[in-house]
C-alpha cells in the first residue's frame, strides 16, 4: 500500500529520522508542444502512478552529520489529475502519511522514533499535506502546505522532471513545527547512539526529504 505522496514532510519526517538506518524527459511537452501536437491529430496527456511513489527522508546523528535515512511504508497520495502538462497533474494533491510505518531498516530505532519522536507529539498519527502552488514546467518550485504536530505550515520543495520520473526535495526543521520537545525525547532515549568521535550526544534538528513518483504518458 506504498501508494505515496510527497509530506511532505514532509513530511516528515525530520530529523528525527537519525535517531537511534533514450532518455526521455516527460515534461519537455510544453503547453506549445501540446498545441503542436494537438494541430497535428494527436493530444498527450500525463498522470501520476501511484504504485511508484516514494518518499525518502535522511537524517543526521552525531556532530559528524552522520546520515540516518529511511522510508514510510504507508502513505495516500489523492486528487491529482490527468492534465496535458506534467506539473499541472499535482496541482491541488494532498498526501496524508501513517507515521506508524516509518522504516530505517532497523526495528529497535523504529520503534523509538514511532514512540519517542511522533508518540510526543498532538494528533501526529499521520502527517498530511497539500500542494499549495506549482511553478515551473521541467523544473521548479513547489509550495506543500504541511501540518504535523497540530501546526501548519507552508513549505517550499525545488522539483525536476527528469527520465519520466518526478522528485521534489525540500530539507525540514522540526523546530518550525514546535517539535524541539519530541526531537529531546527521542535524543534521550538514543543517547549513547548519538555520540560521535567527540564523545558529545547530537540529533539533528533537519531532514532531507525526496519524494518522486513516475510520470505516464498517452498520446492519443
Amino acid at each position: 500500500m506504498k501508494k505515496i505522496f510527497f509530506s511532505i514532510a514532509m513530511i516528515g519526517s525530520v530529523a528525527f529520522f537519525s535517531s537511534c538506518g533514450n532518455e526521455e524527459h516527460a515534461p519537455e511537452e510544453t503547453h506549445e508542444g501540446t498545441e503542436i501536437a494537438k494541430e497535428q491529430g494527436e493530444v498527450c496527456t500525463f498522470s501520476v502512478d501511484p504504485s511508484t511513489v516514494q518518499l525518502e527522508w535522511t537524517s543526521y546523528k552525531h556532530n559528524e552529520r552522520t546520515p540516518v535515512g529511511g522510508v514510510f511504508d504507508m502513505m495516500e497520495l489523492n486528487n491529482t489529475v490527468v492534465a496535458e502538462n506534467a506539473v499541472e497533474t499535482f496541482k491541488n494533491a494532498t498526501i496524508s502519511i501513517n507515521t506508524r510505518t516509518v522504516n530505517s531498516d532497523n526495528a529497535v530505532r523504529d520503534e523509538k522514533i514511532k514512540n519517542s519522536f511522533f508518540g510526543t507529539m498532538d494528533k501526529t498519527d499521520f502527517l498530511t499535506g497539500k500542494i499549495i502552488d506549482v511553478q515551473g514546467e521541467e523544473h521548479g518550485h513547489a509550495v506543500v502546505r504541511i501540518t504535523m504536530n497540530g501546526v501548519e505550515k507552508d513549505q517550499e520543495f525545488a522539483w525536476k522532471i527528469e527520465e519520466g520520473k518526478v522528485a521534489f526535495k525540500s530539507e525540514l526543521n522540526v523546530e518550525d513545527w514546535n517539535a524541539v520537545p519530541s526531537l529531546d525525547s527521542l535524543n534521550l532515549v538514543c543517547e549513547d547512539l548519538h555520540k560521535g568521535a567527540d564523545g558529545v550526544s547530537k540529533l539533528w534538528a533537519t531532514v532531507e526529504v525526496n519524494i518522486t513518483a513516475d510520470i505516464n504518458k498517452e498520446c492519443k
